[in-house]
């Protein structure tokens, strides 16, 4: 939220109509609770990132890993952009650019942990950059970390007196702090560097007029808003903060209507708008214009989530009305596929910084089906709902969520806990959805707002439900964890979800693909796909043999493993030498009998793949909707053929098998 505190108009305006149940309602509402404006993002700015790819700011050309880091910058691949600056510092580059570089990729890439060690590193380089400073005390303002912040933003003033811009936060801190002069100083101190400077930033110009009009000085007020709203007309808080002071005049004219309708035609929601313009509506005595707005407003048709006072609102009130509802769940009272069944329970309701997600798909994985026969965990709680992977949309919030709001389309996370990092942390990093975590298969699901991504909007909830543990170990397998590069050659075993994914991923990144399966229709239908070529298994129990004839015995580079147990000797023989192996699977049981000498002889790695933390799934969502691959679903079934379903995850499916809960 731009404001630490929003004062609004103190007195009702007076009703001419009679109005609905909800208008009185929201009439009567405080309105300070609908500001919805956001603030400034200056450091994520085109303007402001340019400088960091300027050919003066950074480390030298001849630096080729520094180089490479600000090419992949400069191209927009953030993610390689960090990992590459990442490699340049544990190499010992200690640069102050490179560290900025760094830290603005973490930034822009949703780490903001890693930003602020990135540029406090920076800083430790730079200590008189007054915009290292400054970037620093804004992530610190958006952590709510007021008190640090205001150090932190006087910092960059005293370095550099024509900051502008952390003059105008001092103005907005100083006002939280109940300290009005010094922040109409800070603002007009800003103004005034501005109009010196030349340049568009017109917030300290809107928040000092509003300032000005919560004190009374009416006209004055509306002198700075009113410049502001003719220097930079595409704001919507400008218009909104114009209309407000209009209101505060004896009379009030049709000018307000227009400010209103500007905001809202620029930001369609902005919710403290359409909550204004209802109130200018019942003045005047428009009953249908005002109820329109008003039901807007209680339907929340208008992404009300943006402000967390008025989200919280909204999801107490939405959760009211299904206080007394009832949703359809699978869940199994004692193991074995034959034990699902459907049954009610209530619609759960989100605790704090928790979502309610009404679910629109649910992918099975070879894992749920040993979770429901009892093989997976023999101690689990009964009764049980199964499943992990789901997608659906944001229907309620609960109190202090920040990362979604309402309408968002959202996928789950298998292991809620890893975030980022490798996983080492905490046992709690493991624990997973679908067992031990109470499962998916619900109509309703309430789940952590930090263990879910956002759904690549190029995908539908059925093809994002295949992504939490498919697709994201698939991604740890081959690019995380192997360093997956053009020119190599990669082995999937069959062409289940996690096979299936890693065979279109390796395609993509310009492999060459070899499958292994029990089929010959399921091995044409992998050529499709992109796979050079297939062994089918069966036919060849020494598959190894023909692998390396494929490769003039050279072996492969990576192999993703998702048989376990003695076909992983098959699968060293295959390697090449300084091979990569991707224990995934355990279908042939839960140890292993290696024989150690060729696996030495080869130099190989044997890695064990987990799934991967929520920075990876974010990270293979970006991949997958830049070459806008789709998952492979075999068959999806309605929500009432569950069992079916599970039947047709025994029997082996091409690529995911999907339940579907919307249309």
């Amino acid at each position: 939220m731009h404001h630490l505190q929003t004062t609004f108009f103190s007195s009702l305006l007076k009703a001419r109509a009679t109005l609905s149940v909800a208008a009185l309602v929201l009439l009567l509402t405080p309105a300070r609770t609908l500001h919805a404006a956001q603030p400034p993002p200056d450091f994520a700015t085109s303007q402001d990132l340019s400088a960091l790819s300027d050919s003066s700011a950074l480390p030298p050309p001849t630096d080729k890993l520094v180089g490479a880091a600000v090419e992949a910058f400069r191209q927009g691949d953030l993610s390689r952009a960090r990992d590459l600056a990442r490699r340049a510092v544990a190499d010992g580059r200690q640069q102050a650019p490179l560290y900025k570089l760094l830290a603005s990729t973490e930034y822009l890439l949703g780490e903001p942990q890693q930003f602020e060690t990135h540029i406090r590193a920076a800083l430790a380089l730079a200590p008189d950059d007054a915009d290292l400073h400054y970037h620093l005390a804004r992530h610190l303002y958006e952590q709510q970390r007021y008190r640090e912040a205001a150090k932190v933003f006087g910092r960059a003033s005293t370095l550099d007196d024509e900051h502008y811009k952390a003059r105008y936060y001092e103005g907005l801190l100083a006002e939280a702090r109940g300290e009005p002069e010094r922040a109409k100083d800070l603002f007009v101190d800003a103004i005034a560097t501005i109009d010196r400077r030349r340049v568009r930033y017109v917030w300290p110009l809107v928040d000092l007029g509003r300032l000005l009009v919560d004190q009374g000085e009416i006209e004055r007020g509306l002198s700075w808003l009113y410049r502001a709203v003719r220097t930079d007309p595409e704001l919507p808080y400008a218009h909104y903060e114009y209309a407000k002071a209009l209101l505060r005049q004896p009379e009030p004219t049709a000018e307000v209507e227009r400010a209103l309708r500007d905001a809202i035609r620029l930001d369609p929601g902005y919710a403290s708008a359409y909550y204004v313009l209802a109130r200018y509506y019942a003045t005047t005595g428009d009953r249908q214009q005002a109820n329109e707005m008003f039901a807007k407003l209680v339907a929340d048709e208008i992404g009300l989530g943006r402000d967390k006072r008025r989200r919280s609102r909204i999801a107490s009130r939405r959760l009211s009305a299904m206080s007394n509802a009832s949703m359809k769940v699978w869940q199994i009272g004692r193991f074995g596929l034959d034990a699902l069944e459907v049954t009610e329970r209530p619609v759960p309701a989100p605790g704090p910084r928790e979502l309610l997600v009404r679910v629109g798909a649910v992918s099975l994985n070879y894992r749920d089906r040993l979770v429901v026969e009892g093989a997976m965990i023999p101690d689990l709680p009964l009764p049980f709902v199964p499943a992990s992977d789901a997608a659906g949309e944001v229907i309620a919030l609960g109190e202090d969520v920040s990362r979604f709001r309402v309408g968002d389309r959202v996928t789950s996370h298998f292991l809620p806990a890893w975030i980022d990092g490798t996983g080492s942390g905490t046992e709690g990093d493991y624990v997973s959805l679908g067992g031990p975590l109470p499962g998916v298969l619900a109509e309703y699901v309430a789940l952590d707002e930090q263990a879910v991504v956002a759904t690549p909007p190029y995908l539908s909830d059925h093809e994002a439900s295949t992504l939490p543990i498919a697709a994201v170990t698939a991604w740890a397998a081959l690019v995380e964890y192997g360093g997956l590069r053009p020119g190599q050659t990669v082995l999937v075993e069959g062409t289940g979800g996690v096979s299936i994914f890693a065979l279109q991923l390796a395609v993509a990144a310009g492999a060459r693909v070899i499958v292994t399966s029990s089929s010959d229709e399921r091995l044409a239908r992998a050529k499709a796909l992109g796979a050079s070529d297939g062994v089918n298994y069966v036919r060849h129990p020494e598959w190894s043999r023909q692998v390396l004839d494929l490769t003039d015995g050279r072996g492969v580079d990576h192999i993703v493993e998702v048989v376990g147990g003695d076909n992983v000797k098959q699968a060293v023989k295959a390697l090449a030498r300084n091979g990569h192996l991707a224990l995934i699977g355990i279908m042939q049981g839960l140890s292993l009998n290696l024989d150690i000498v060729p696996f030495m002889r080869r130099r190989a790695m044997l890695r064990g793949v987990l799934v991967g933390s929520r920075r990876s799934f974010e990270s293979v969502n970006r991949a997958l909707e830049a070459r806008q691959i789709h998952p492979v679903i075999d068959k999806d079934y309605p929500f009432a053929e569950v069992p079916a379903a599970f039947e047709h995850l025994k029997r082996g499916a091409f690529g995911k098998v999907v339940v579907r809960l919307g249309a």
